[in-house]
Order: structure tokens, then C-alpha cells, then sequence
């Protein structure tokens, strides 16, 4: 007959009770984390900028106020990476529609962006789209040098279709929430 199995939070018959797959070697590296999470939340932005075992979250008015759908949809992902609410907004530098977070610039293009009438270009590592732009990606090509697109679950399939069908020809390489689930940036 096979002993009963052990289950979580329970002594063990050395006398230790585990909770999930804590470890020092788990805490260290969670300790450790630098992540900028795109996720794949319908009709929504939803972007978490985590740092070791903090985050900030960056979304849009309506989800803000919703915290059943953001437990639903972003709980478990934070739960696995053993992260809570930042006490502060030091870890995170904002200009606007431009965003530093670990020496990484991001800038997030929406309804309400507009592109600098400046002969000098913006650069950014990374451009978030969210909703539906006012500007095309061959706009947002002259103003701003940047290689990778990420669109988020607030833009219509069609306007990701169009941004993603012209930004390939621009040589942009371009990421759905939608088509290919959260997008996930280390920086470490």
C-alpha cells in the first residue's frame, strides 16, 4: 500500500512543513527579478514593471477600479513571482508617455500620443501601442528609433493587423498579447 501523500502546509515525518516550492534558492531569485510584464487582458492595458519582490502597475481607469478582474487575470502571475504592491515610485522614472524603468526606456503609444514635431528622433528600447493610435507606424518610424512593438489587449485585432502588416515592412519586430499571450521582458 502506498503511504498518503503529503500535502502542502502539513509536517512532514521530519517535522518541517513546505508551503508550495518555497526555497531560500526561490526567495533569492524572486529577490533578484527585474521584469516588465505585458499582459493579455481583453479590452485593457495592463502592464506590471517588477523589481525583485515589488511592482507597479500601469493600467488604464476602468481596470483600475476593478480589482475582481485584475485578482482574476494577474494574481496568479504575481502569485508566481511572490510580488506585492511597491510601497514607492523610485524604481520607475515617467515623462509623460515615456517611461524609465531599470535603465530601459519605454514609451507607450495610445489615442492621446502624439509624435513630436522635432527633427530629433525618440528612442525608446521598447513601444508599447495601446488602443487605437492616431498615428500610423511609418509616423511613429520617423519619430521614434525603436525595433520591437508590443501591442497590448486593449487594441482591436484589426488596428494590431494593420500596425503589424505595415511594421514588418519597416522592419519592426512586432508582439501581440492577443496572438502570442503575455510579453514578458527580463532585465537583468
Amino acid at each position: 500500500m502506498n503511504p498518503i501523500p503529503h500535502w502542502p502546509g502539513q509536517p512532514t515525518s521530519a517535522g518541517w512543513a513546505t508551503i508550495g516550492n518555497i526555497t531560500p534558492a526561490a526567495l533569492r531569485q524572486a529577490q533578484q527579478q527585474q521584469l516588465l510584464i505585458v499582459y493579455n487582458l481583453p479590452r485593457h492595458q495592463a502592464i506590471d514593471f517588477i523589481s525583485g519582490r515589488s511592482y507597479l502597475f500601469k493600467t488604464d481607469s476602468a481596470l483600475a477600479g476593478d480589482a475582481p478582474t485584475q485578482h482574476f487575470y494577474l494574481g496568479p502571475c504575481r502569485a508566481a513571482h511572490r510580488v506585492h504592491p511597491a510601497g514607492d515610485l523610485s524604481m520607475l522614472t515617467v515623462y509623460g508617455n515615456c517611461l524609465v524603468f531599470n535603465n530601459k526606456r519605454i514609451l507607450l503609444v495610445d489615442d492621446h500620443f502624439r509624435a513630436a514635431d522635432s527633427t530629433e528622433r525618440i528612442s525608446a528600447d521598447l513601444v508599447i501601442v495601446s488602443g487605437r493610435p492616431r498615428l500610423s507606424p511609418a509616423e511613429l518610424a520617423k519619430a521614434v528609433d525603436c525595433r520591437q512593438l508590443v501591442f497590448d489587449g486593449s487594441s482591436p485585432a484589426r488596428v494590431v493587423n494593420k500596425w503589424k502588416q505595415e511594421g514588418e515592412k519597416l522592419g519592426l519586430a512586432c508582439f501581440s498579447v492577443v496572438d502570442n499571450g503575455a510579453f514578458v521582458m527580463n532585465l537583468r
